[in-house]
């Protein structure tokens, strides 16, 4: 039930909007987060999310941040359980976030302003501590020059392409006649396991 505008107090609006945008977006994607609509979902003035975002821009920013951060403890999680198997632990970890949160995961990698990213302190550093995981686990003694990138750029197209390939329905009803998700699942993870063997 929406709560009236005198309900929140000591700062948890905000929250209460990041978490209604949040369920928007998951249930519509991107296009659906307005600030119309969600004042209305939280039962606040049209006015109200205005004072906590500066703008629609401002709130995605927002949401895709967190996005970074739930990415990072999911490859963290994974790593935590298989240590020795760092590339294909992270990466079993970005793909259990990706499946879990498919707009959430578009909106980071897409439906974002580059530019007004660059400029919000708190999304460069969600999506450093992410990408730092990936870097680590593909290139652990990383130098300065051009090639030392191809490894880890290697590792995020596999694992960013094996996300995005289910996200986006591009396999059709092949894999939905053969088990669905869970066989799509098994065969990705084969897939990392397999590239982890191999140098990249």
């Amino acid at each position: 039930m929406a709560r009236g505008k005198d309900d929140y107090h000591h700062g948890d609006l905000r929250q209460a909007l990041v978490d209604e945008a949040m369920a928007m977006l998951e249930q519509g994607g991107p296009d659906a987060v307005t600030f119309r609509g969600l004042a209305r979902r939280v039962g606040v003035s049209h006015a109200a999310p205005g004072y906590h975002f500066a703008d629609r821009d401002a709130l995605l920013i927002a949401l895709a941040s967190i996005g970074h951060e739930l990415l990072a403890d999911s490859m963290e999680s994974r790593l935590e359980a298989d240590p020795d198997n760092a590339l294909s632990a992270s990466g079993k970890g970005y793909l259990d976030f990706a499946l879990e949160n498919p707009q959430l995961f578009r909106l980071m990698f897409g439906r974002i302003d580059p530019g007004s990213c660059e400029k919000d302190d708190s999304f460069n550093l969600a999506a450093s501590r992410s990408g730092s995981i990936l870097l680590e686990a593909s290139t652990p003694a990383v130098a300065n020059s051009d090639e030392d990138v191809v490894p880890w750029l290697q590792a995020w197209a596999l694992v960013h392409g094996l996300a995005t390939l289910w996200n986006d329905g591009a396999l059709g009803e092949g894999f939905a006649e053969a088990g669905g998700l869970a066989a799509y699942r098994a065969s990705a993870d084969r897939i990392l396991e397999d590239a982890a063997r191999r140098p990249l």
